[in-house]
């Protein structure tokens, strides 16, 4: 087993490796983390700066966050929405 990844495994499901924080130099920070420091950023509690240094999120990531910039998933895009998807 790989250093810093956890294997969850389920009778007949496939396996989900989640990784822990801080065994990479990037994405060391929870969703919970990310949104409370856009947040404090967008009321103007912290600046980014200090956002970066307090929550150990990098500038971009915060940067393109807080300006809605890079929202698409990683990969290919979906031809049909969700929406048209469900309605099927």
């Amino acid at each position: 087993m790989r250093s810093g990844v956890t294997l969850i495994t389920s009778a007949g499901m496939v396996r989900t490796y989640k990784r822990k924080l801080g065994t990479r130099n990037y994405k060391n920070y929870t969703e919970a983390q990310l949104k409370e420091a856009l947040q404090k950023i967008a009321s103007g509690l912290l600046s980014m700066r200090t956002a970066v240094s307090e929550y150990n999120i990098l500038f971009g990531t915060l940067n393109n966050k807080f300006y809605d910039r890079h929202t698409r998933t990683a990969g290919g895009q979906p031809a049909l929405s969700t929406a048209v998807k469900c309605a099927d």
